[in-house]
């Protein structure tokens, strides 16, 4: 997930080939994305958005709504979102890691 210094959070998911690890012998290819001044990139993993019994799209809502916070640090944002999506019941692991770009 992109977040561009507008604060329109973009994202970009591809499955036209298997993740890492799950199949041998799969050619993957380099792709570059220009990435505008003060943007901020959340890469995660499923557990995250991932609910038993829910649509995939709502959890990856569930994060762009989280994520479009106006002038947060990376340390404020990265918390920001595991709080906002945290649930008791939630028993999948999670993992969260973050680039903001200061220029």
């Amino acid at each position: 997930m992109l977040q561009p210094a507008a604060f329109a959070v973009r994202s970009r998911i591809s499955y036209r080939r298997p993740w890492s690890g799950v199949e041998r012998d799969v050619q993957y290819h380099q792709t570059t994305v220009s990435v505008p001044p003060h943007a901020t990139l959340i890469a995660f993993a499923d557990g995250l958005v991932e609910r038993r019994g829910e649509v995939l799209d709502v959890g990856l809502e569930r994060l762009r709504h989280a994520a479009v916070e106006q002038h947060l640090g990376l340390d404020d944002l990265l918390s920001k979102i595991t709080r906002d999506l945290r649930t008791e019941d939630h028993r999948d692991d999670t993992a969260i890691v973050g680039i903001q770009w200061q220029a």
